[in-house]
């Protein structure tokens, strides 16, 4: 881009700015024509700054033309075939997020030739052969794509990005001094510009673009940018490296059985260290060093770090799939899954060039870091473009899953139902209506399913008076017990009824249970909480703060064998079981505790 027409990028962000306003005052938020113009606009916005002026002109033009209409043509299929109401927000969430990924890792692929052109690095993708950094590209492909600039490009547009926003803060305070000062003397035009949704839009737009213009016309100071970004990751990555590990380690001594049971959700948690991990070392590679990381002896060790991220990654996908059998899929638990199996691979991946000490083309261990970055770049976006092609997208996948599932079940629960109804969009009603044709007595009308409560902070929890105690002669009183459970187990009592037939059913019995028992030998019994969870949350007394607390957490051994648990602890029938003090026996069911 030339000096002289700098111009063109506050015009053109102004002139982006001013359309996506259009379409948000003056179209129907429900017209199917909103969101496909919207993801049109910002990805032209997107390949005009970071596309255009890389090859040849038409070339560039034509490919931002091909994005543009392809990321708006999915996003208008998946409005056709899914739609945007009845759909939680992970779906239409991971939707967008998957659009981002793709057509930011292709733009960066074209803007990473491998012939001689200027870049962003100040000098061609050449000139990264001649240090020495890599060998020569290979092959047909390695001349059309030099895979490793794929990273340093993916930097360069972020960095970019971030400088859009700095410019974007940087001018609302000017401009809004300076309206001030011109309101003092009369001249209020300004300000009421700044105030109008179309004034915001309209200088947003052209001064997020001038701070992306900045770094197209100074290249050197992102590369600056990035060696110091990568210097402070390299600092970063032994810390989390260490905590990842100490987290395994204790998996490892007993803390797995406390993480399969925990909800599906912990899966995002696990995979997001393994993510950051990853990051930091994706950061680390751009510090500038060429030929170690951390020091000779130093990298011994980093290799051997590589193997923890993987593992994570395959904690995460068990922690999904344990409820992918109980419960089937969901939109959540695909895109959970894809996000896991991506990790996994990717990081594999990774670990397999860090573990290179140099191969026939001359790489070293960074070199080889850097590639492996940039193709694992490539998978990631393939797949993000794959899952929501048509009918292979994580809300169509999870309603065929549920009307299979519930096409085989004796018994149809109404939440399931529900969530059919008001999570899955157009396929959970071609579900719930071919479900209701096979079952017309058991499955009610659409309408009312999507009236019913599904999430957990919906559910109707059951009065704290209804639950009963165990033993009678237990040493508290029904009154402090009742302020316990009021206080610590309102979540646990939302699961107390089932819903097979309804929630609000009259014959929806109480299936809750306190139990007062002496877990760890100290002569103070503790308070288990049986719901129709597989879990029971147990609570301890703290008599120098006159309050519960949850200690700790008991595990049904094996799921789908539960008995009825105010009976048989009406009856007596529980005991502790070996090693002392640690699993509970209800009925000859084991509970057992983490450990």
């Amino acid at each position: 881009m030339t000096n002289r027409l700098w111009w063109l990028f506050p015009l053109s962000g102004g002139l982006y700015g001013g359309a996506l306003w259009y379409l948000l005052t003056y179209v129907d938020e429900r017209s199917l024509y909103l969101a496909p113009l919207m993801i049109f606009i910002i990805a032209a916005a997107y390949c005009c700054w970071f596309a255009i002026g890389v090859r040849k002109l038409w070339r560039d033009i034509v490919f931002s033309l091909v994005v543009c209409g392809l990321t708006a043509g999915q996003v208008a299929v998946f409005q056709a075939l899914v739609g945007f109401a009845n759909v939680y927000d992970t779906s239409v969430t991971g939707l967008f997020v998957a659009q981002a990924v793709w057509v930011g890792v292709l733009v960066a692929m074209w803007r990473s030739p491998a012939f001689a052109v200027p870049n962003d690095d100040g000098g061609n993708a050449e000139d990264a052969h001649n240090r020495g950094t890599m060998a020569p590209p290979r092959g047909k492909w390695g001349r059309f794509v030099d895979i490793f600039q794929i990273v340093p490009q993916i930097w360069n547009i972020k960095l970019s990005l971030a400088f859009g926003g700095v410019a974007i803060g940087v001018f609302w305070i000017m401009a809004y001094l300076l309206a001030t000062l011109l309101n003092i003397v009369g001249f209020t035009a300004l300000k009421d510009f700044l105030e109008s949704s179309f004034g915001g839009a309209l200088l947003s737009g052209a001064a997020f673009a001038t701070g992306i213009m900045l770094t197209r016309e100074k290249p050197n100071l992102l590369k600056a940018v990035r060696q110091v970004l990568g210097t402070l990751y390299r600092f970063f990555y032994p810390l989390q490296a260490a905590g990842v590990f100490l987290f395994l380690l204790l998996g490892a001594l007993g803390g797995w059985e406390q993480l399969l049971g925990q909800d599906t959700s912990i899966c995002l948690v696990v995979t997001a260290a393994a993510l950051w991990l990853s990051y930091l070392l994706f950061g680390a590679i751009q510090s500038g060093v060429t030929t170690t990381l951390f020091g000779r002896r130093g990298d011994v060790v980093f290799r051997y770090t590589l193997w923890m991220a993987p593992l994570c990654a395959l904690a995460a996908i068990g922690t999904i799939w344990i409820r992918v059998d109980d419960y089937g899929l969901t939109p959540q638990r695909i895109y959970s899954t894809w996000i896991a199996v991506v990790v996994l691979i990717g990081t594999l991946w990774i670990m397999r060039a860090g573990m290179m000490r140099g191969n026939k083309g001359g790489e070293g261990m960074i070199a080889a870091l850097q590639r492996a970055f940039g193709q694992v770049a490539i998978g990631g976006a393939m797949i993000a473009f794959l899952i929501h092609l048509p009918w292979l997208d994580p809300v169509s996948i999870a309603a065929g899953n549920q009307q299979t599932r519930m096409m085989q079940s004796d018994t149809l629960k109404h939440t399931d139902l529900a969530f059919m109804a008001q999570a899955l969009g157009k396929p959970g009603e071609k579900a719930v209506t071919a479900l209701k044709q096979a079952h017309p007595d058991a499955v009610p009308d659409l309408a009312e399913l999507r009236s019913m409560p599904v999430w957990r902070n919906q559910r109707q929890e059951v009065a704290a008076s209804e639950i009963p105690v165990f033993p009678e002669n237990q040493p508290y009183s029904r009154a402090d017990l009742t302020q316990m459970m009021d206080k610590d187990l309102q979540f646990d009592r939302q699961f107390c009824k089932s819903d097979t037939v309804s929630m609000s059913a009259p014959q929806a019995e109480n299936k809750c249970a306190l139990l007062i028992v002496d877990l760890d030998g100290d002569g103070i019994g503790e308070a288990v909480f049986f719901s129709l969870r597989p879990v029971a949350t147990v609570l301890k007394y703290r008599p120098q703060k006159k309050q519960w607390a949850s200690v700790r957490t008991l595990y049904l051994e094996k799921v789908g064998s539960e008995t009825d648990i105010i009976a048989q602890l009406k009856q007596g029938d529980f005991k502790l079981k070996t090693p002392a003090y640690s699993d509970l026996s209800v009925g000859g069911v084991l509970w057992e505790q983490t450990r």
